[in-house]
């Protein structure tokens, strides 16, 4: 009786061969000195890379640098794979001739316009090492350390200031500069503002800061013994009549000596006008404040109504494209407080859309009308870009269906790091990408997302870039 034997295990080795070629992993490096900037140049682009460099480090990235502590031979090997089963490892031997040194040396940067305040920041040439610490000194008076440093000196003259740098390998090197402070004192700023009078109510005025240049506090005076330090206030008269406005904003100047600006303004609370006592004022405008100590928590702020007996506010996390018409879709969606000033505790990052009711003790009732917020980190709200300023760089297509081009220009090699946010604030998804200096197109799939609209955060780790798209 004669045997017979299916072979199987070849043909799937050899399916799995083909699908090994696919990848062809490949690689170039420049060499500078004991640093050395390394780029895949596989013949798939989206897959993930790995590298050995040699000396018992590894990384990741497509775009990468090591920076070795010795001369030597090393053999570096870079591995690529896909989603699938396609994976590829290639190896080169590099020669590294140096020898291992630093030489510290720094920039420095005045401030455009306060003319005593400086920023200093590292620019030492390391060979064979890494950065580890620098300390800096004022005329021999220690300011701080790190890589950068922030000084404002006190007064004219000129300061001897000096770094001293330390690496890994605990090569040490110091530098000083002389730095000249000569620009005599001078007050940079310039008080302005306008007052609006609501129509709903002729005893309430409307104050919006108007000046110009780095105004560090605010003093108004409404000209009937009351004040407020707030920037754009609100403010009720009681009586008709003539009253004289004042605004003194000031600021640290030229050589950290406080300068002040005024400006003044009359206006008229005409006769006839319905006061405050007779007919509350229902103007509703919203803030927010921090709770210090306690993380995401904010106080809610109402102000413009008088008196009010209560204030419903109404929370929903999500972004309004158009905020006058916004509906909530479910009011199992909505978050409500009452209260003139409550204290809620947002749950996490991204969009929420805000509205405040009031209603006075005469009866009247007015809404702030929603409004859409951005908490970037549990003690920071801002308000979000709207669709005219979101578009900050160029991504396309839009609408796209399986992947997005994203172009950003670079100034050297740096790790890009892209955060995909859908429109209700909550995050979907992240990709990293190793950038090189120039145009660099990435590309960021995006064929498993829901259809919708999208906002990108991309992190090139010296600026933070903004963008959003819609998805097929």
């Amino acid at each position: 009786m004669k045997k017979h034997l299916l072979i199987l295990v070849p043909v799937f080795l050899m399916h799995h061969a083909a699908l090994a070629q696919n990848c062809n992993a490949a690689f170039g490096y420049t060499i500078q000195n004991s640093l050395v900037y390394f780029n895949s140049i596989d013949s798939i682009q989206t897959g993930k890379s790995y590298w050995n460099f040699g000396d018992g480090t590894t990384g990741q990235f497509s775009y990468t640098s090591h920076n070795y502590s010795q001369p030597g031979t090393y053999t570096v090997r870079h591995i690529v794979t896909d989603s699938g089963y396609c994976s590829d490892t290639v190896t080169q031997i590099i020669q590294l001739q140096f020898t291992p040194s630093c030489s510290a040396a720094f920039n420095s940067f005045s401030d455009s316009v306060l003319a005593d305040e400086y920023f200093f920041e590292d620019a030492s040439v390391i060979v064979g090492s890494n950065f580890l610490n620098a300390t800096w000194t004022v005329n021999d008076t220690s300011v701080g350390q790190g890589q950068s440093l922030t000084y404002v000196f006190p007064r004219l003259g000129t300061y001897s200031v000096c770094e001293n740098l330390t690496t890994s390998s605990g090569c040490s090197s110091s530098i000083c500069n002389s730095i000249s402070i000569t620009v005599a004192d001078t007050c940079p700023i310039h008080a302005a503002f306008t007052a609006s009078p609501s129509t709903a109510n002729p005893y309430l005025f409307n104050f919006s800061d108007m000046g110009t240049g780095p105004i560090g506090s605010f003093l108004w005076s409404f000209g009937d013994g009351t004040t407020s330090s707030v920037e754009n206030p609100t403010h009720i008269y009681e009586d008709t009549g003539t009253y004289t406005i004042t605004l003194t904003e000031t600021t640290a100047s030229g050589l950290g000596i406080l300068c002040s600006s005024t400006s003044t303004l009359t206006l008229i609370v005409p006769e006839g006008s319905t006061g405050p006592n007779d007919s509350d004022s229902c103007a509703v405008s919203i803030s927010f404040s921090p709770i210090s100590g306690k993380t995401g928590a904010f106080t809610l702020l109402v102000a413009g109504a008088t008196n009010q007996d209560s204030v419903q506010w109404s929370i929903v996390k999500g972004y309004a494209a158009n905020s006058a018409t916004f509906i909530p879709k479910d009011s199992a969606d909505i978050v409500t407080l009452t209260g003139i000033n409550p204290i809620y505790s947002f749950p996490d990052t991204g969009f929420y859309t805000i509205n405040a009711t009031t209603i006075t003790q005469s009866g009247c009732q007015a809404s702030s009308g929603w409004q859409n917020l951005y908490i970037v980190s549990p003690n920071l709200i801002v308000s979000p870009p709207n669709t005219n300023s979101i578009m900050q760089i160029p991504v396309y297509p839009s609408p796209a269906t399986d992947h997005l081009n994203i172009v950003i220009s670079l100034t050297n090699y740096s790790s890009v790091t892209i955060d995909v946010y859908n429109a209700v604030g909550n995050f979907v998804i992240s990709k990293k990408y190793g950038g090189m200096p120039g145009n660099n197109q990435l590309v960021l799939p995006v064929q498993k997302l829901p259809s919708g609209v999208y906002y990108i955060r991309i992190n090139d780790g010296l600026n933070i870039h903004n963008s959003r798209f819609q998805k097929m």
